[in-house]
């Protein structure tokens, strides 16, 4: 009986080592941080886009001090874009499926915000204008090269 077991889990443990070498990992290996910046001052609200060859967009969220995190991305060239538009001032919140479109692509559809954020910021006190060629893929002067584990790509726009 114990020499079945054993027979067992040997089997398991060659079908798992086979399967892991067999290919691409399906887990992405890279993780971005850094600081972004508009002529030197944090930004402290926004989303940033980080787009790969095949134009898969990976998200980042602002925090208050001008720090961004994106996880699980692969081994790569991406292009970078920045939102801070939607802090606009007098701009209407977006509802709907405009309000799920956004929350899904600055990637906080399903988050809470954190509980360390302190007193919420309004709109008129996060709001930044940069220049409009950072929002778009095409116009976007922003790049990085990922490689595998962490990788710190402070950013800081300029006109």
């Amino acid at each position: 009986m114990a020499s079945i077991r054993l027979l067992s889990v040997a089997t398991l443990v060659a079908v798992v080592s086979l399967v892991g070498c067999s290919g691409k990992s399906t887990v992405a290996p890279c993780m971005v941080e850094g600081t972004l910046s508009y002529k030197g001052k944090p930004i402290p609200a926004g989303s940033m886009n980080f787009y790969s060859s095949d134009g898969t967009a990976y998200s980042a969220l602002l925090s208050p001090d001008g720090t961004y995190t994106a996880t699980n991305l692969p081994e790569g060239e991406y292009v970078i874009t920045v939102d801070t538009d939607s802090l606009k001032p007098n701009q209407p919140e977006p509802t709907g499926r405009d309000a799920q479109r956004y929350m899904k692509q600055s990637g906080t559809a399903g988050r809470e915000a954190p509980s360390d954020m302190g007193p919420a910021m309004k709109k008129s006190d996060a709001y930044v204008k940069i220049p409009a060629k950072y929002a778009k893929k095409a116009s976007s002067p922003l790049t990085a090269k990922l490689n595998s584990g962490r990788n710190v790509v402070p950013v800081d726009l300029t006109d």
